[in-house]
Formats: C-alpha cells, sequence, structure tokens
C-alpha cells in the first residue's frame, strides 16, 4: 500500500497515499501538531517496524484512514471532544434565533 508518512518528534501519522492530513479528524490533527517531515513511501505486512506489527498498522490505516504512532505503537486513544456537540447545538440555536 502507498503511504504519506508524517512525522513530529516521536509521533508519527500514516496515511494512505493522496489523502491530506485535513481529511482527518482534528482530534487527531491536534495529537500530531505541525508535522515537519512528509515522506511517501510503501507499506507492506513485511515492512519493518521495530515493536510494531505492520499488519496491524495496515487494518487501522484501511479501517480508520489513518494509523496514529508514538513511541508506545498504535494510538487508538482518540475521542471527539465533548464540548464539540455542545458547540454546534448552540450555532444552531443562535442560527434559529437570528431567523426573521
Amino acid at each position: 500500500m502507498n503511504i504519506v508518512l508524517l512525522r513530529n518528534q516521536s509521533r508519527a501519522l500514516i496515511l494512505p497515499a493522496g489523502k491530506d492530513l485535513l481529511a482527518c479528524p482534528p482530534v487527531v490533527r491536534y495529537w500530531l501538531g505541525q508535522p515537519y517531515s512528509e515522506c511517501v513511501t510503501e507499506l507492506t505486512p513485511d515492512t519493518p517496524m521495530p515493536g510494531i506489527f505492520p499488519p496491524l498498522v495496515l487494518a487501522e490505516v484501511l479501517q480508520k484512514g489513518y494509523c496514529a504512532l508514538d513511541i508506545y505503537g498504535v494510538v487508538r486513544a482518540f475521542k471527539e471532544a465533548p464540548m464539540v456537540e455542545a458547540r454546534e447545538q448552540d450555532a444552531r440555536d443562535l442560527l434559529r434565533r437570528e431567523k426573521p
């Protein structure tokens, strides 16, 4: 699979080739921060990744559209901020009040 590898210090994000960082959930983009390295490469089940099982990474990319990695391995702790839903509801309420 052709991928884009984005890195920022000890964090990395793997995306399918052709996919942009902006397509990832905001919480994932915030976690990664500003990438300082971006390269297009290939990921196979045999790609050497010390301490990380490449088929797991491939599965994450295929399921979620990205795979986040840090020094401990695959990161799966992302949740949408609960305030996002509340802010969206507040915006809808405000728009309703402004309509004549």
